[in-house]
C-alpha cells in the first residue's frame, strides 16, 4: 500500500494532525509503518482482518484497519465504488476529517460506466477543494478491459495528471519532479 507511507510522510512534514484514517488491507504486517508514527496514533489503532467490523460499524468486505486519533468520536465513512482505488483526504483547521475510498472489485466494462465513475469522484473532490486543503493519494493500477477505452489513462502518471487538471490542482508523479511524494495533489 504505497499511499500509506507517502501520506504519513507528507502529514509529518506539514505537521498536520489527522483525526483518523482507514485503508483497505492495511493489516498487522504493516506494523513497521504504524510504529514509525507518533504514539498518539499508534496507541489508538484498531486492526480488523476479515470480515471488517469494529466498534459497531460494518465496513464491508475485505480486510480493513482503522487508525483513530484519541479524540475521534466516530469512525470515518468508507464509500465503495467499482473503480480504481483513490483516497481523497480533506483536512480542515478544525480537525475534521473525511476519507473517500474507491475500491476495484470489478473491471469497468464500458466507457460510459468509467466516465460516470470518474465524474462522481471529480465532483466529490471539487466540492472539497472549495474550502479545504485536499490531499489525494492514489494507490492503484488503471485497468480497462478493452484497448479502445481511454488507453492513455492506463499509466498511473497519466491518470493522476488528467485528474489533477480536471480539479485545477498540481500533482507529483514518478516522472514529474515536484516538492512532494508521488501521487500527491496540491491546491
Amino acid at each position: 500500500m504505497t499511499a500509506i507511507p507517502y501520506l504519513f510522510k507528507e502529514l509529518n512534514t506539514k505537521r498536520i494532525s489527522i483525526c483518523g484514517i482507514s485503508e483497505h488491507l492495511l493489516l498487522d504486517n504493516n506494523a513497521n509503518i504504524l510504529n514509525s508514527i507518533d504514539t498518539n496514533y499508534r496507541l489508538s489503532t484498531i486492526t480488523c482482518a476479515n470480515p471488517a467490523y469494529a466498534n459497531g460499524r460494518d465496513f464491508g468486505g475485505g480486510g480493513v484497519a482503522i487508525m483513530r486519533h484519541k479524540d475521534l468520536d466516530n469512525l470515518v465513512e468508507i464509500v465503495d465504488k467499482y473503480s480504481d482505488r483513490i483516497a481523497s483526504i480533506r483536512i480542515c483547521c478544525c480537525s475534521q476529517f473525511s476519507y473517500y475510498k474507491f475500491t476495484s472489485r470489478q473491471l469497468i466494462t464500458t466507457l460510459a460506466a468509467s466516465k460516470a465513475q470518474w465524474t462522481e469522484l471529480w465532483d466529490i473532490c471539487t466540492v472539497h477543494t472549495e474550502s479545504n486543503y485536499i490531499l489525494i493519494m492514489g494507490d492503484f493500477n488503471a485497468r480497462f478491459p478493452r484497448s479502445d477505452v481511454i488507453t492513455h489513462l492506463r499509466s498511473r502518471d497519466m491518470y493522476v495528471t488528467e485528474l489533477a487538471k480536471s480539479l485545477h490542482l498540481y500533482v507529483a508523479t514518478d516522472t514529474v519532479s515536484c516538492t512532494g511524494p508521488p501521487f500527491t495533489f496540491y491546491p
